[in-house]
């Protein structure tokens, strides 16, 4: 639960300086959801695991980065977005 809740926070503090640059704000909780998923589909959640420093510099950061950054801007993030939509759809029907 804690690491959940560390990963939703790590989320929200990427997606907010993203939002900054780009001048958009206010996304959905599904959004920030599908943001968490592609954060750990990169391994970026390995590097935040524990209360050691972290080497942001490392190859294997820098890797991970990279593709968080591509799956986000990506047809992945979309794919994500809309398969927690219906998935949120669907309970509420149920």
């Amino acid at each position: 639960m804690t690491r959940t809740l560390f990963l939703c926070a790590c989320a929200a503090v990427l997606t907010a300086c993203t939002s900054a640059q780009t001048g958009t704000s206010g996304l959905s909780r599904i959004e920030v959801r599908a943001d968490v998923a592609m954060w750990q589909r990169s391994g970026m959640d390995r590097f935040y695991r524990g209360r050691g420093p972290i080497d942001v510099f490392s190859p294997a950061y820098r890797r991970s980065y990279a593709e968080y950054q591509r799956l986000k801007s990506g047809p992945e993030y979309q794919a994500e977005v809309e398969r927690l939509r219906a998935e949120a759809a669907s309970k509420v029907t149920d």
